[in-house]
């Protein structure tokens, strides 16, 4: 014992940094204390939030215990680091820092715990509440103001972390504003995809989900962001369009009409009868129309007489748009079959020349 008590005497004058031994101890315990209260808080919280969240009919509530749990204990831990800090003999501008480091860890969990709770409502919250009120909020819009929201928040905690290390935020924005220009000139096509990207919310001229045709490309729209939308075209590639193009260009929405009406012109050659082709209208009449895809209604009627051929024209619906290149395929395939069951042939572009005889040719 009387050894143990000479061994902490000793720690107590023996001095490093301007603190004893028994000062960096106690620090570390207390250190390692905040660690194990911030563990039990966890603990403690993982048990008794949820509990309070189930007494609610939502699982908005739910879903945000979940997301915050984990920062909100890990706070606990900034006042023991605090309190450590203060025990300890340092410089002043040290002491400064290490304090602001903690204000800024404490800033950083709170706005991580907010940007998940903003994640959560634009991504649970307020759909739900979209369908249920049937409101017109598109969901470009909803991801627009989440991300809008995100950003605003890590603006507003930005600038509370550089009001702790003593930046002039007047002076700050004030040189942001000299180079403002030089900077709106440089992104200009970025501000032009953002404001292409608030016109889209606004006409609401598609959502994701829908089947547009957009210079020359046609997809699905997977994703509206702030500078492009993303389209996944029938063969599985993704295609990224500025939100400025986009803005800028007519857009066939395919997915709010009924369907597709498909044209087709057939063209037979001339030594087809008229009973030919009668019977042949039928066929495909009826062939057509019977397809599983295909709308009942089809029309099919000898169209006139071409340079080289005589010209059936097929007109028939497809109520799945998505099923379009699948039918498609399969009434061309239909069409070849039957007319070459039927005995006809298709023609293509021939010219016939008739040479007089040199004798007739020749003037009296």
């Amino acid at each position: 014992m009387q050894q143990i008590i000479q061994w902490l005497e000793q720690m107590s004058v023996t001095h490093y940094g301007g603190n004893s031994v028994q000062d960096y101890l106690v620090t570390l315990m207390l250190l390692v204390l905040g660690v194990f209260v911030a563990r039990g808080a966890r603990f403690v919280l993982s048990r008794l939030l949820p509990r309070l969240a189930q007494l609610t009919a939502s699982d908005l509530d739910d879903r945000i215990v979940e997301r915050t749990l984990g920062p909100l204990a890990a706070t606990t831990l900034l006042p023991f680091v605090t309190i450590g800090i203060g025990l300890l003999e340092m410089p002043v501008t040290i002491r400064r820092l290490l304090n602001n480091g903690v204000t800024v860890a404490m800033n950083v969990l709170f706005a991580v715990m907010v940007l998940r709770v903003v994640d959560i409502v634009f991504r649970h919250g307020l759909p739900r509440w979209r369908g249920q009120s049937k409101q017109g909020v598109t969901s470009q819009a909803l991801e627009f103001g989440r991300k809008f929201t995100k950003i605003s928040v890590v603006v507003v905690f930005a600038v509370g972390i550089l009001k702790t290390f003593g930046f002039d935020i007047f002076s700050l924005v004030t040189g942001l504003g000299i180079g403002g220009l030089a900077v709106a000139l440089a992104a200009q096509e970025t501000l032009g995809n953002v404001l292409g990207s608030l016109q889209i919310m606004t006409d609401r001229p598609y959502d994701v989900g829908d089947i547009i045709r957009v210079g020359g490309h046609m997809g699905r729209v997977t994703t509206v962001g702030l500078r492009s939308t993303k389209l996944l075209s029938p063969t599985g590639v993704q295609i990224v369009i500025p939100n400025k193009r986009l803005a800028e260009s007519p857009i066939e929405n395919l997915s709010v009409f009924r369907g597709l009406t498909v044209e087709l012109t057939v063209g037979l050659t001339y030594d087809a009868s008229a009973a030919d082709l009668q019977e042949m209208i039928d066929v495909l009449k009826n062939d057509i129309s019977a397809h599983d895809d295909v709308d009942d209604e089809v029309e099919v009627y000898f169209r006139g007489f071409g340079a080289s051929s005589l010209d059936l024209h097929i007109v028939y619906f497809i109520p799945d748009v998505s099923k379009r290149l699948k039918v498609r395929s399969e009434m061309n395939l239909l069409v070849r079959q039957r007319v070459e069951r039927q005995g006809l042939a298709f023609a293509f572009p021939t010219q016939t020349l008739h040479f007089a005889h040199e004798s007739q040719a020749k003037s009296p």
